[in-house]
């Protein structure tokens, strides 16, 4: 998202700038495309993103279909500057 002000508004709207359709397998076999899974194309839109704007920070905010360690992985090697603290202790 691009998060740009408008006039009438005291916040900045959160504008989608990039998205991609993910098509059912059998859509996918019936176009003649190779299937593509949610998360292949979460990590595709990354390192595009990442590719056009190399000097920005980029939050990601994803729910728990996207916990994977591939996608991990593939953030952990964008970002060549991450600190790592310890574990957060168990709650009583």
């Amino acid at each position: 998202m691009l998060l740009a002000p408008v006039p009438w508004c005291q916040r900045p709207w959160a504008l989608p700038v990039l998205s991609v359709p993910i098509l059912t397998p059998a859509t996918s076999t019936k176009l003649g495309k190779r299937h593509r899974m949610t998360l292949q194309a979460a990590q595709i839109l990354i390192w595009l993103v990442r590719r056009w704007v190399p000097e920005r920070e980029i939050v990601l905010v994803v729910d728990g279909g996207f916990a994977a360690t591939s996608l991990g992985h593939m953030c952990r090697r964008l970002l060549l500057t991450a600190q790592l603290y310890d574990p957060v202790p168990p709650q009583p």
